[in-house]
Formats: structure tokens, sequence, C-alpha cells
């Protein structure tokens, strides 16, 4: 995971964060990771109990409030890459994505499968 960080020492998440407390947690968890960068979905889930699907809806969460972005594409060998980006205000992405080209957009999707994702918590259509 990539943290893409603020350059505002005040770092106002908590006080007018919207998260349920399960993501709001993960991010707070995710942004004080001692090396940043590295910390691997496997490393999360094993902080979460060894829940992987809580795990998802935490980061599902994280998408769908613009705190989080995931990529996913396939290799011309075939192999599945994912990349998971975590911000730490929903503007910071916003700034990220101006600045990404078309072509690495196409793979932007929903770290949960959208049959997974409740309706009245953001899913896809």
């Amino acid at each position: 995971m990539i943290i893409i960080r603020n350059n505002d020492p005040k770092n106002p998440l908590i006080a007018k964060s919207s998260l349920s407390p399960k993501a709001l947690g993960m991010l707070a968890l995710i942004l004080i990771c001692p090396t940043p960068g590295l910390l691997t979905f496997d490393e999360l889930v094993d902080t979460e109990s060894g829940d992987e699907e809580s795990v998802l809806e935490g980061l599902a969460e994280l998408y769908e409030s613009g705190y989080l972005l995931f990529f996913r594409w396939q290799t011309p060998g075939g192999n599945w890459v994912e990349e998971y980006l975590i911000f730490e205000s929903p503007e910071l992405r916003n700034k990220y994505l101006k600045t990404l080209p078309d072509d690495r957009k196409q793979y932007i999707t929903s770290p949960m499968p959208k049959k997974y994702i409740p309706m009245n918590q953001g899913g896809m259509k």
C-alpha cells in the first residue's frame, strides 16, 4: 500500500470523519504504519483477527469515501496485480486523480467485489 500524505501537520481526520469505526481504525492503522508503502493486505488481515471479508469491507468504505484508490489489472502473462493508494484526505485523492493518465484510470475499481458491498453502504450499481 502506498500512502499519499498531506503536508498540513494538523490532521483533522478524526474530528470530521464520517467513516465507520472499522474504516476509521483501519485508516489510522495504515497511516501510522512505521514502514510506509510496505504494509500488505495480508498484514492488514492479520491485524483484523484474520477476517479477510471484514478488511475488504473496511477498504471498500475507504474507497467509497475517497480515502483509497484500488488498481487491479492483468499482466500479459495472465497474473493479476493489485495496488492500493491510501490518502489522508479525499481532497488529496481528488488532486491525485487530476494528474493520473487516462490509461491508468481504467484500472481503478472497488477493493471488494460488487456483490459483497451492501447498496446502503455505497455499493456500486
